[in-house]
């Protein structure tokens, strides 16, 4: 069994150097009352979906894949860790999720409906620049729009990872992030984003970018909401530093 887009994974470790920064920019969300259950797109090796649930062992996690290559992988992963005693949290088998495909969406709506139970909250980190665009951000914001796929009560989709502006990059190293991406096999669709154009997108389907969390190595947690918002929704530090 083979990766469906190898050109889009990660090198090893990177992952596991990046939770420390983002956990605690995540963690008023999965700390919310509102927050029951968790959607992860795009889980890779599971190493942050992992330290989420250890974190919150009372919430209910779902972890995606693009292909049956990494839905193997993290439902062996998590099976093995929950027999260790090292999760406590209930972590469902993995979902197959490849954005582009409408089957899949269908799919994991469906099981929403039979659970009764919408996502309350929508993780991503370091994918929005590993997919076609604008389709792939517009399938995941089409969804998120969805009240049987996603809570209408103060749902939330918080993204992590490398962006840029309409205007340029942020930094020479984003700028040499994003030329290498887009030289690796079939990459030309490959690149950072630009926070307006996620906005752009976002505005279609009613939601707004509510907070933007500057991170280390220069990267954001970008926090998406519904436009029209309860006064009790969860406040949300400003800055990474914030949260430490």
């Amino acid at each position: 069994m083979e990766p469906k887009y190898p050109s889009t994974l990660s090198p090893g470790g990177v992952s596991q150097r990046n939770i420390e920064a983002i956990l605690p920019a995540m963690r008023p969300f999965l700390a919310a009352p509102t927050t029951r259950t968790v959607l992860e797109i795009s889980s890779g090796d599971g190493v942050h979906l992992a330290e989420y649930a250890k974190s919150f062992p009372d919430r209910v996690f779902v972890p995606t894949e693009c292909d049956e290559f990494g839905v193997k992988q993290l439902n062996e992963r998590f099976k093995g860790e929950a027999k260790d005693g090292a999760i406590k949290a209930e972590i469902r088998d993995a979902a197959l999720l490849d954005v582009l495909e409408q089957d899949c969406w269908d799919s994991l709506r469906k099981a929403r409906e039979e659970d009764g139970a919408p996502f309350d909250l929508v993780l991503a980190s370091n994918v929005l620049h590993m997919m076609p665009f604008p389709e792939g951000a517009s399938a995941i914001f089409r969804h998120l729009a969805d009240p049987v796929f996603m809570t209408p009560h103060h749902p939330r989709f918080c993204v992590y990872g490398p962006f840029r502006s309409v205007t340029g990059f942020f930094s020479d190293s984003d700028a040499k992030f994003d030329e290498t991406i887009k030289a690796r096999p079939n990459g030309e669709r490959l690149g950072l984003r630009a926070i307006e154009d996620l906005e752009s997108i976002a505005d279609q389907v009613g939601w707004v970018l509510r907070e933007k969390i500057f991170m280390p190595a220069g990267n954001f947690v970008l926090i998406f909401g519904p436009r029209k918002l309860s006064p009790s929704s969860p406040t949300v530090p400003r800055s990474a530093s914030d949260l430490r």
